[in-house]
Parts: structure tokens; sequence; C-alpha cells
């Protein structure tokens, strides 16, 4: 598979400027009252579909060049997955590490709050009518973010480090740092999270040769996170 200049240029924005852009948020949302920012409902609202918009711009490019450069389509993943013990066993563990973290994650937020938790109540929806507009970007995460830190940067990476039997773990390794990096702007507590769930998403990706089963769970990860802190505060009232 031949790289052109559109796979470099992507790579930079991608693996450099955008891992930069979310360490200057991160710091930006160390001075935002949270307060304030969940009574403007309508920069939550812009903030999901400006997000899931540039997320769709990202993975129609990404598929664009691949068509539009005779590279085979299926290299993105766009199969049906192959699945054997090892998928299975892989996607077992990520449901179980996700569910843990996820009950802990209820417990935390309804006792004293980290900076992380504070944080992420910035971001989460607070209303079902928030969740509503908020799903849109859970969606277009879970598809497009898939496209391009699993497809497209596993795949081009393979092409561009040398060859060898450590060739695939780099190219796992490498995008799951850039995309937890990418996550900064939630705290480093949930950096670290997402880094977990990412090498597994890599493995996943390359042993069923398919996105499939990855944005599933991606999207279901990103619908339940945005509804935990809604149900939260229903039961404290």
């Amino acid at each position: 598979m031949k790289l052109i200049w559109f796979d470099h240029l992507f790579f930079f924005i991608i693996g450099i400027v955008l891992p930069l852009f979310s360490y200057i948020s991160s710091q930006a949302m160390q001075e935002i009252d949270s307060e304030d920012f969940i009574d403007e409902n309508s920069s939550k609202k812009d903030l999901y579909y400006t997000n899931g918009l540039i997320l769709w711009i990202g993975g129609f490019l990404v598929t664009a060049n691949y068509i539009m450069t005779g590279k085979p389509i299926e290299k993105l993943g766009f199969n049906w997955p192959k699945m054997d013990s090892l998928v299975i066993g892989l996607t077992a563990a990520l449901v179980i590490i996700y569910l843990v973290d996820t009950y802990f994650s209820v417990k935390e937020f309804k006792s004293d709050k980290s900076e992380e938790s504070k944080t992420m109540e910035v971001l989460l929806p607070h209303t079902w009518k928030e969740y509503a507009h908020y799903s849109f970007l859970a969606i277009s995460a879970g598809i497009c973010e898939e496209v391009i830190y699993r497809g497209f940067l596993i795949n081009y990476l393979r092409e561009l480090l040398p060859p060898g039997s450590t060739n695939i773990y780099f190219a796992i390794l490498i995008p799951s740092i850039i995309f937890a990096i990418s996550h900064l702007y939630q705290g480093w507590l949930n950096v670290l999270k997402i880094f977990t769930i990412s090498i597994l998403f890599g493995h996943i990706y390359v042993q069923s040769e398919s996105l499939l089963i990855v944005i599933i769970i991606h999207v279901m990860v990103d619908l339940i996170s945005g509804s935990v802190l809604i149900f939260n505060q229903k039961n404290k009232e």
C-alpha cells in the first residue's frame, strides 16, 4: 500500500497538531467555571455538533483518500469481523474493564468529586434534552475516531515503520498514545483509562480485520458514559 502526501499530512495533523491542541484545551478547561458553562446550554449543544461534524469530515477524508488513490478499502476495516477465540477474549476483557470502571465512576460521582470528575461534568449532558444532542457526538466519535485512529493510523504506521516482528505492536501502541493524549482535556486519569481501552481496540481491530466490533463498543461506551451523570442526578433527587 503506497503512502502519498495526504497520508503524511493527515498523520501530522492527527499525531502532532491535535494532541497539542488538546493540551492547550486542558489548560483552558481548568479556568472554566463548570456552573457557568452548564448554564449556557447553547454552548454545550454547539460543542457537540461542531466536534461531531469535524469528526465526520476527518472520517470522510480518510475514506475518500483510500478510494481515490486505489488503496483497498477493506484495509480500513470495512469488513465483517473474523471471529476467533482471541477476538472474543479481548472483547470480553474490554467490556469487563469498562463495566468495572463505570461502577467506580458512579460511586465517585456520589462521593466527593475529583478534578477529573468535575471536568467531565462540564462536558457531559445534564438533562435528557442535552443527551439527545450529545448522542450525535457519541455516534460520530464511535464511527469516525475508529476509522481515523484504528483504520488509518495503524495501517499508516504499518507501512511507515520498518518491517519486523514488532512492527504491528508499535503500529498499535503509537495510535493508542496519540488517541489518549488527544483526550488530555478530560484529565490524566481518563487519559490512562483511554490508553488502556485503545490498546485493546487496536488488537481487536487487527485480529478481526474489521472496525465493526470496536465501533459498536466505542459508540456504546460513549452513550453509556453520557447517561451516567443524568441517572446519578435523578437518584440524588
